[in-house]
């Protein structure tokens, strides 16, 4: 945080601050099932053969070989440290479902969103599956996908 305050004259109310801490979670490789369609929900392609298989150590839409119409399910493990409150933030093109521990906390069915949502969930220190579904259709938007995940007290 910084203040030039060598302009005029400068007055602050209210200012408060939260110490933050980083949060140590552990991911498992993250598993891929690619399809290839123009789809408008995720039950159209989650039933298909996939076009392409595969882990990778990180959440990504590289394992891509098209930026348009697709479908991708990723699926892995998170183990959280401690009980806690967590919150779950997805950024993503296209339609999303978000399950973690099989409790669904985003369900987006439109293949040609551009925005972030939010879930949170009560999670006991532990390991929990997580399923993360994916599809675009819209060829004005690059794919993307990305998880975030904190707690009151932990940075994003």
């Amino acid at each position: 945080l910084m203040i030039q305050g060598d302009h005029g004259p400068v007055a602050f109310r209210n200012v408060s601050y939260l110490l933050t801490s980083d949060l140590k979670l552990e991911v498992s490789p993250v598993s891929y099932k690619a399809y290839k369609g123009s789809f408008k929900e995720i039950a159209e392609f989650t039933s298909l053969q996939p076009v392409k298989t595969g882990t990778t150590e990180k959440l990504t839409c590289e394992v891509l070989d098209d930026e348009n119409d697709y479908g991708i399910t990723y699926s892995g493990s998170i183990t959280v440290p401690s009980d806690d409150t967590y919150e779950f933030v997805t950024v993503y093109t296209g339609g999303t479902v978000l399950q973690v521990n099989g409790k669904t906390l985003v369900d987006v069915q439109r293949g040609d969103a551009w925005q972030m949502d939010r879930g949170t969930m009560e999670l006991k220190k532990g390991t929990y599956p997580f399923v993360i579904h994916n599809f675009k259709t819209a060829s004005w938007a690059p794919p993307r996908m990305a998880l975030y995940i904190k707690t009151a007290s932990t940075a994003m």
